[in-house]
């Protein structure tokens, strides 16, 4: 755990447990806390020929235990079928998945039920599958022998504020502290681009006042010998990415679940980094992470942690 915790290298190849390929970028939900910004980001697709020569290349020098296909919402996809035999076929997986919300899940078509081995059901209240539909949802992965994986989530984390956080120190811990960059390893792969984390491809893309290149934390994925020793030098990195400045990583403030107007989710994030921490939790994964905790919080993120407790009857821990 932690940035102390290397890559498996086999066969030439770096090894990792999952990759994340966002093929809807927009959802049919508007979740409060959604981290991919999807109730804002414009309308997109991932093209199954583009990704399939991206994962191709990829594949040389990488291989992930699971693909897993995300959103948004990737049942909005016209294609999706096509994805998965684009992922199943580059030869840079053992599994795929599909992540999804499950309200379209009864419609999937049947060869893609065929296609996928494994789909995960985020249950949210109020905007989850009814019980007859979820059932039928059952018989369909039991019928396919895909394997099912339901999880109840009321709950998000805050996950990055507007206003760029201009505490280096604070930055640098966030980053090192992140349970997606380090623990979880949530590889994103778009636009023939290879991503450390989902953050580091959606916020420059969203903040458009802060990053004038959309893919500035982003690596070319390409053929060439030195790819793979440039892709492990970037992954081991302990330099910050250029979205650390404005994500929360896994430090956010926790809140209930809820559904927003789209036009009010950025509103909503319109705060300073400080008042959207969790000193504990930020100090709790500091200390999983192998590093030495805060000695006394920053006297600003103090203040303000201290008045969101007198004035938030919503969970902030």
């Amino acid at each position: 755990m932690g940035l102390a915790h290397r890559y498996r290298i086999v066969d030439g190849k770096i090894h990792n447990s999952r990759c994340e390929i966002n093929v809807a970028e927009h959802c049919n939900l508007s979740c409060r806390g959604c981290s991919h910004a999807s109730p804002v980001v414009p309308n997109y697709f991932a093209d199954p020929d583009e990704l399939h020569d991206s994962l191709s290349f990829l594949a040389r020098r990488y291989h992930s235990r699971q693909v897993r296909l995300v959103g948004g919402e990737p049942l909005l996809h016209p294609d999706l079928l096509s994805l998965v035999d684009a992922v199943r076929s580059s030869g840079v997986t053992d599994k795929v998945a599909i992540v999804t919300n499950g309200l379209l899940l009864s419609r999937m078509a049947p060869a893609a039920w065929d296609a996928v081995d494994e789909v995960e059901i985020s249950l949210y209240p109020g905007r989850s599958p009814k019980q007859a539909q979820y059932e039928e949802i059952q018989a369909l992965a039991h019928r396919h022998r895909v394997e099912l994986f339901p999880t109840r989530v009321s709950q998000f984390r805050e996950s990055y504020s507007e206003r760029a956080n201009e505490d280096p120190d604070l930055v640098e811990r966030i980053f090192s502290s992140c349970k997606i960059a380090h623990q979880w390893r949530c590889h994103t792969v778009a636009h023939g681009l290879f991503f450390r984390c989902p953050q580091s491809y959606f916020l420059p893309k969203l903040l458009t006042n802060t990053y004038v290149d959309p893919h500035v934390d982003g690596i070319q994925i390409d053929g060439t010998e030195s790819f793979g020793e440039r892709l492990l030098a970037y992954l081991n990195s302990p330099v910050p990415m250029a979205a650390c400045t404005h994500c929360l990583g896994t430090a956010g403030r926790l809140m209930s679940h809820v559904q927003i107007r789209r036009s009010e989710f950025r509103t909503a994030q319109d705060r300073p980094a400080e008042e959207m921490i969790s000193v504990r939790q930020l100090h709790s994964r500091l200390a999983a992470s192998g590093r030495t905790p805060l000695s006394s919080a920053p006297a600003r993120l103090r203040r303000a942690t201290a008045k969101l407790r007198r004035r938030s009857p919503t969970p902030h821990e």
